[in-house]
């Protein structure tokens, strides 16, 4: 028994010199023809025959029909032919009117078969597993090849795309990738997210919290939303530009890259993210870090601790401008400090110490904001140093034992209604909100005691 070699659909390139503006240089057409007679040498030697009506054997920059593409190497890019966009679009354009005039129900066998049309044309059509993932979920419905399954709202929407494809700015993918002329990093952590924008200019990284409902929800989906929500923190820098993300979730990378997940949760934060860029004239090419190299991202997403809250700045700056300037906060986190100078409960990068207690408290003026359970300790630190001197921040709770004790220490008070604490871990006090706050002004008889209360 023979063997017969056949090969077929076979094309090759000679590289050019190409400048920063992706514009091809040329190559001498001495050199392509010599790699092209090269090319038919080792056809032969291999024994392969060629079809010489199929055969374009003269140098070009660009074809016109290749298994449905074109390759336009001057503008870089693999493109649908004029052929293949018509039949696509025919095809949608059938899904579409099936669905009008059977209340969204399609045969199975006629969206698989317009899936598979679209799936063939990704290479040129960049967007096509997008908008193919919720009619693909809609396909699951089917019972047999012979019954029909009623497609969502998105899965119609997403068929219409493929009905504009004519001149449209969707179809063409970069032979060559461009230089990324942005470059951002991306974390999420348990209470919160953060970043930096490096390129084209080093900016002040960003940040913020979760909510209840966002901090229970799976942390590739708090990853994926980090990018949108940096791209929208940073978007006059971003604008125009490709960014190159470094970002340490391996999944979220795929997905960016991808453009497609079976999640219905992280395809609409994708879909989000995807009409984001649109909107800011970028393109994204993500690249997998590890978390260890991720270091500034990593730190800004994990700011807050269990259970923190803060007195809102603006009012801070009002206390210290009426009171006097404390020079250290003495029970805080990254995220709740107040001052440049702080203390955490646990070793924190930032942080001057760890563990207010163990301080000492002499020749320091302390601003004590601490956890209500926390009060008593800190009033038995004040007893037990006479030097020490704090405004302490407390819930304005009379009942409480030592909010009386407190009174008696203190020099002056000042009462703050309710609205001026802000939450920043999402297990924070429930009713925070509606805390009334008392500052107790314990300044060891520097000035005349008052038990007058004045609001601030």
């Amino acid at each position: 028994m023979g063997v017969r070699p056949w090969l077929d659909d076979f094309a090759f390139s000679v590289p050019g010199e190409r400048p920063a503006a992706h514009v091809v240089k040329p190559v001498p057409p001495s050199s392509v023809l010599l790699a092209r007679d090269r090319s038919l040498q080792v056809f032969e030697e291999l024994g392969l025959q060629r079809h010489e009506s199929k055969c374009e054997l003269e140098p070009s920059m660009g074809l016109d029909s290749y298994l449905g593409f074109r390759i336009d190497t001057r503008k870089g890019l693999f493109l649908l032919t004029p052929r293949r966009v018509c039949k696509l679009s025919k095809s949608a354009h059938s899904i579409l009117r099936m669905q009008a005039s059977g209340a969204r129900r399609v045969p199975a066998r006629a969206l698989a078969a317009f899936q598979g049309l679209a799936q063939s044309c990704w290479l040129a059509l960049p967007r096509t597993r997008c908008w193919l993932r919720s009619s693909y979920d809609d396909l699951t419905q089917m019972t047999s090849w012979r019954s029909s399954v009623r497609l969502s709202k998105q899965s119609v929407h997403d068929v219409q795309q493929f009905t504009r494809l004519k001149n449209s700015k969707y179809v063409g993918r970069a032979i060559w990738l461009k230089p990324e002329t942005a470059e951002l990093s991306s974390d999420a952590g348990p209470y919160g997210w953060g970043g930096k924008l490096w390129k084209p200019v080093s900016l002040a990284p960003a940040w913020g919290f979760w909510s209840a409902a966002e901090a229970e929800i799976h942390i590739t989906w708090r990853e994926l939303r980090t990018v949108r929500l940096l791209c929208e923190w940073y978007a006059e820098h971003l604008r125009s530009r490709r960014i190159l993300l470094w970002e340490d979730n391996q999944a979220v990378v795929a997905i960016i890259m991808n453009m497609v997940s079976r999640s219905p949760e992280l395809m609409h934060e994708l879909r989000l993210l995807l009409d984001l860029l649109e909107v800011l004239d970028c393109e994204m090419h993500a690249v997998y870090i590890r978390s260890a190299e991720n270091k500034v991202a990593d730190f800004f997403s994990r700011l807050a601790a269990p259970r923190d809250y803060h007195l809102r700045q603006e009012c801070f700056d009002g206390l210290m401008e009426s009171v006097a300037w404390c020079t250290v906060d003495a029970f805080a986190s990254a995220a709740t400090a107040r001052l440049p100078r702080y203390w955490t409960v646990s070793p924190e990068p930032g942080a001057e110490a760890t563990d207010a207690f163990a301080q000492w408290w002499d020749h320091e003026l302390v601003w004590a904001h601490p956890p209500p359970w926390l009060l008593p300790r800190v009033l038995q630190y004040l007893d037990h140093h006479p030097m020490a001197r704090a405004l302490v921040c407390a819930p304005t709770w009379p009942h409480e034992p030592w909010y009386a004790q407190l009174r008696q220490l203190a020099d002056e008070e000042l009462s703050l209604p309710p609205g001026r604490l802000r939450r920043d871990a999402f297990d924070a006090p429930a009713r925070l909100e509606s805390w009334p706050m008392t500052i107790f002004v314990v300044l060891r008889g520097t000035s005349a005691r008052r038990r007058a209360t004045r609001s601030t």
